[in-house]
Order: C-alpha cells, then structure tokens, then sequence
C-alpha cells in the first residue's frame, strides 16, 4: 500500500508557498513509483525529482510543486488532486497531510552524478546530469537563479589584510537544484549547467505553442 499525501508549506526565507508530496511505503515489499501528477486529466506532472523511485518498506520519497504551477478548477482540492502511478499500473490518490509539523526538513539525498553518452551530438564529449547539487550563485541573489532551486545557504568568510589589517567579510550564496543538465567545451576547463526541470517545461511549453499554431493553419 502506498500513502500518498500533500501539504502546503514553504522554504524558510521564500515567501512562495509550495505543496509537498510525499509518499511512503507501508507495505511489506518494495514498491516503485513511476510518474506523479496533478489531475485526472494528467494536466501538471510533477518533474522536481528524478522518477522512477523504488521504496523499500516503510521508506518515504518526497518532491514538491509550486502553488502557483498548479492550475485549479472550480472548487477542486489541490490536497486530493495528486496521482501515482507504480510499475503494477496502479494509481494511487493522495490525500492532505494534516499532521504535519510546523518545520522540518526535506530529504534530497547527497549529491550525485550521472555520466551519458548517448545525444552528444557534436564535440566528442560526454554530458552529465547532476542530482541534487548545490552551486555557488555568482549574482549572490536573494531570489533562486530559477523556480526549482531551493535551500538558499549563506556562507560568511572572515578575511584580513595581511599589510593594512583591514578586516573584511566575504558572503558566497549558494542554491540547490534538483536536477541539473551539465555541458562541457571542446577542451572540458569549462561547463554551462541548465536546471532540467527547466528544460522539460520549455520543450512542453514550445509543444503546445506548435500544437496551437497547427491547429489555427488547419482552421
């Protein structure tokens, strides 16, 4: 069996509220969860952490979506409109968690990486995908470089003039993002990451603006 929940919260320093999902093994054999989604209709899935997920009995994974990346209709409740789908092809339907503690901690696991080959389409490198990694903000923001990052950290480095004894304190920003697509140069010194949530909401985005545009040349 698989309890399915959802609760609305907030990252400490963000004032955007986010629900949380989280399910939890309370069978007596692993279980592993496919695809989670908001709707029937299947109308937000829900990309913040990599699936498919396999629990072992008792263990919990948990994600979150942004309020405001849930379209709501008439008089629904976001609590029960959450889905999972687990490799039997069963779904299940959460329901809201109403004895949530007022603070805690979200489990991301520690960081890790994942080296592919397949889709490099020129230069003759690999590519990685980057889980749950936490990066030096260089624009030291007080908002995340992009919707999904979280867990903004503050690093205070006390530094001193050897000559002049002029003291001074340096401020690194540093965010966490739950998936991030890296890409090398030719000579690999030097990397872009793109958050890949981010990229699946672009492909979808550009999708429907295609699929809109068909639609209005077939009229």
């Amino acid at each position: 069996m698989l309890n399915l929940t959802v609760h609305k919260a907030y990252f400490l320093g963000h004032k955007d509220e986010v629900y949380f999902i989280c399910a939890t093994n309370h069978s007596d054999s692993d279980l592993e969860v496919t695809h989670l989604w908001v709707g029937d209709d299947q109308r937000v899935h829900i990309l913040t952490r990599p699936l498919p997920k396999r629990l072992r009995p008792q263990e919990t994974f948990e994600t979150f979506l942004a309020v405001q990346d849930v379209p709501l209709h008439e008089n629904e409740n976001p609590f029960s409109l959450v889905r999972a789908r687990l490799s039997t092809g069963e779904i299940v339907v959460s329901r809201e968690n109403t004895e949530v503690p007022t603070q805690g901690f979200v489990s991301f696991g520690t960081a890790t990486e994942q080296e592919c080959s397949v889709g490099c389409l020129w230069g003759e490198r690999t590519w990685n995908i980057v889980y749950n990694y936490e990066f030096d903000d260089l624009w030291e923001s007080d908002s995340p470089p992009c919707p999904h990052c979280h867990s903004r950290r503050v690093e205070t480095t006390h530094r001193v003039d050897d000559e002049t004894g002029e003291a001074w304190d340096v401020y690194d920003v540093y965010w966490t993002c739950p998936a991030i697509v890296v890409a090398y140069n030719e000579g690999g010194f030097s990397s872009t990451g793109v958050c890949l949530s981010c990229i699946l909401e672009a492909i979808t985005h550009n999708n429907a603006i295609q699929t809109i545009s068909l639609s209005k040349e077939d009229n």
